[in-house]
């Protein structure tokens, strides 16, 4: 937060099978590009391991690089349905 504002946020939406879920991350445009969000990701992800948790972010191909050099390893890729 900066001052009342919400600047950077990041969520784990869901805690099951020993895995922490980890997802929508947002930073605030003028932030982007500073490591504001890369820290948080990093820290949220390093609180969940101390709790036992085995984080996982979910996240679009293009956004990969991103998370891998921040520690994760890609595991797979998701697909979306597409109702016809």
């Amino acid at each position: 937060r900066q001052g009342s504002e919400t600047v950077c946020t990041v969520g784990a939406y869901a805690l099951a099978n020993g895995q922490a879920y980890m997802a929508c991350g947002q930073t605030a445009p003028f932030l982007r590009g500073k490591g504001v969000g890369g820290q948080l990701i990093v820290q949220m992800a390093n609180v969940l391991a101390a709790e036992g948790w085995h984080p996982v972010f979910l996240c679009s191909p293009g956004r990969v690089h991103f998370y891998t050099r921040l520690g994760f390893a890609k595991l797979g890729e998701y697909t979306r349905y597409v109702p016809s």
